[in-house]
């Protein structure tokens, strides 16, 4: 925007104007700019002159006047630092200030517009979750922020608000000692703060009031939260955050050839997170035995369980197939209670089945027709039983004896390193007028060993001559 504002200053541009909250202009031909009652804002400008050099309002001795001080006023007393002019907006409406230079000669206009003073005309409210598990022992809350906004929708900083809990909710449900919310809008909730009315009451209703709105239909706002009630031994649940535990690995091999894997058993057990990542699950478990998989159908007497109680239930299936691991088949090396449950892949004499074997823990909530089930989380534990590590080494090139035994001396047998030809107990062969042909030697017996006695079968696949 080339100005001429007098002979000796031709070429002089007004080029940039700033401010941080009101009035500012830009190389337009027009500007249009807004203020606020209430606002400060500081009417800053630069002139560049023919040489290339620059002064501000002061510096060039240029003026601002306002043609309507009704609306805004020039306070020529007192200048910014850079040297502008500060602006005080006295109603809302539109002005134009002039820009004049030294001469009193008018070089440019700015349209002003003056928008009412902001004021808080709604707010929201933000909040982590809306369950709530209140017990003394429990470690879980609840975190609330409001937000206050003016009626141009921005975020209106420094509003007071309150929080209180309905009559209504303390009457039914129960109360908290004291509820506050900072000056930045936030509160915090913890459910071990909680003191039951002892009527069962199944939600808690807050008030958040924000105390600069006058109208009484929207300076409050109510926040309804289900009590997620204990039940009697202290136990909850928060599906969406519940942790199933493996002490020990996860993958067994009853041969213990896994990375020089440890004769050690498998134990599970559930542990219940709040969102804050702590624990808040009273006591660790995975509740009662079930031998086959809950559905909606299942009903409280099936359960031997009382309608509208909740309760931790577990189900162990082996590859896909529920069973009962109380089975003779399991029992030996499957252990549980309603706390944890162990595999222990290895018992005198007894080696767990190789397979998959997952365990789930439901949450159910049973009635006398249906229940409400909720699968809280399931782990797998893989059972794998490696080859043994068997091979021999010839003796005799001729069989002399009666078959089967005779065979032991033709042969030194070996298991997993140790020389076991004494443990020699069958032999799986074809012979004929002259020859045998061995296909594998059976031992068994074996003391001392991790397993107990135990057969193994080393393949030999030899063929020799009777003498």
């Amino acid at each position: 925007i080339i100005k001429s504002v007098t002979d000796s200053y031709q070429g002089a541009l007004l080029y940039t104007i700033t401010t941080d909250d009101g009035v500012y202009m830009t190389q337009k031909t027009t500007c249009v700019n807004t203020m606020m009652m209430g606002d400060s804002p500081c009417l800053e400008a630069l002139f560049e002159f023919t040489g290339k050099t620059y002064r501000n309002f002061k510096e060039a001795g240029f003026t601002v006047e306002s043609n309507d001080e009704s609306k805004v006023m020039v306070n020529r007393s007192a200048m910014s630092s850079s040297g502008g002019y500060m602006l005080t907006p006295v109603n809302p409406g539109n002005a134009t200030l002039l820009i004049k230079d030294s001469d009193g000669k008018a070089i440019d206009a700015i349209q002003v517009i003056v928008q009412p003073e902001r004021k808080i005309s709604k707010f929201t409210v933000e909040y982590s979750k809306l369950t709530l598990n209140v017990n003394a022992k429990a470690d879980d809350g609840i975190r609330i922020k409001a937000i206050a906004y003016d009626q141009y929708n921005e975020v209106f900083p420094g509003a007071s608000f309150s929080l209180t809990q309905s009559s209504q909710s303390i009457t039914s449900t129960g109360t908290f000692p004291s509820l506050t919310i900072n000056s930045y809008g936030i509160a915090y909730i913890n459910g071990a703060d909680f003191t039951s009315s002892g009527k069962g009451g199944k939600f808690i209703t807050l008030v958040i009031t924000c105390n600069d709105l006058t109208s009484n239909n929207s300076k409050e706002q109510n926040i309804s939260i289900a009590d997620v009630e204990p039940k009697s031994d202290g136990s909850m649940w928060t599906e969406y955050t519940t942790e199933i535990k493996v002490e020990g690995d996860t993958i067994l091999d009853t041969l213990l050839k896994i990375g020089n894997q440890e004769a050690k058993n498998a134990t599970i057990t559930a542990e219940y997170f709040s969102d804050r990542g702590k624990s808040i699950y009273v006591g660790e478990g995975i509740g009662k035995k079930l031998t086959a998989v809950p559905t909606y159908s299942t009903t409280a007497s099936s359960l031997s369980a009382k309608e509208g109680e909740p309760g931790l239930y577990f189900t162990v299936t082996h590859n896909g197939k529920v069973i009962d691991p109380a089975a003779a088949e399991y029992s030996s090396n499957i252990h549980y209670d309603t706390s944890s449950i162990e595999f222990a892949p290895i018992t005198t004499g007894k080696l767990l089945e190789k397979g998959i074997y997952k365990v789930t823990v439901y949450k159910i909530i049973p009635y006398a027709d249906y229940s409400l089930v909720s699968v809280l989380g399931s782990k797998d534990i893989t059972v794998m039983a490696s080859e043994a590590d068997t091979y021999f080494t010839s003796v005799a090139n001729e069989v002399t004896g009666a078959l089967p035994g005779s065979l032991a001396s033709c042969f030194k047998l070996y298991y997993e390193g140790s020389d076991v030809t004494s443990y020699f107990a069958s032999a799986e062969y074809k012979e004929s007028a002259t020859s045998v042909y061995i296909y594998n030697i059976t031992v068994g017996g074996i003391p001392n060993s991790l397993y107990g006695p135990f057969e193994a079968k080393i393949t030999v696949g030899e063929l020799l001559p009777i003498k």
